[in-house]
């Protein structure tokens, strides 16, 4: 006989079992019904369109972004992607991505881990061989057309696919 007390249980037991069957197949979900879509890509490389604070889970921001295709791109990324396609190809990439002009492209990794120190997350600059004053530079591509640095405050974050 189901009385208040055991149709608690049984109702508390469907709620477990659905929210463990929501997470497993929740990177399917997100492929089936979009996400939110709110990011330009070119090529393998994609960008937020939204800026995140530089705290913010960005794994999960590109999987409720762009699904589970992508992943946050790494500073190695970058410049592998240098490497094998030279300056004129990565101006094109960084134009595709909506960053025409000097400035920050977004968050990203370096060797898989985001910051610099406790406070300062890394991301990368179209500098076009003229760092600003100031700027503290800890990697570049073809003397600075691209720098990696770190800082807080909000950015997008840059992706690339699996």
């Amino acid at each position: 006989k189901l009385d208040d007390h055991n149709h608690s249980e049984v109702v508390r037991g469907i709620d477990d079992n659905a929210s463990r069957v929501f997470e497993a197949l929740r990177p399917t979900l997100l492929q089936l019904v979009g996400r939110n879509n709110n990011f330009r890509s070119f090529g393998s490389f994609a960008l937020t369109e939204e800026l995140f604070p530089e705290d913010s889970d960005w794994d999960s921001i590109i999987l409720d972004t762009m699904g589970p295709e992508y992943r946050v791109a790494d500073w190695n990324d970058l410049v592998e992607y240098h490497n094998k396609n030279g300056s004129e190809k990565t101006l094109e990439m960084l134009d595709g991505l909506g960053i025409t002009e000097r400035g920050t492209i977004g968050y990203l990794t370096r060797n898989g881990n985001g910051q610099h120190t406790s406070s300062r997350y890394y991301f990368a600059a179209r500098h076009e061989h003229q760092v600003p004053g100031g700027w503290a530079v800890f990697d570049d591509i073809d003397n600075s057309l691209i720098s990696l640095g770190s800082w807080w405050n909000p950015r997008r974050i840059l992706a690339i696919k699996r």
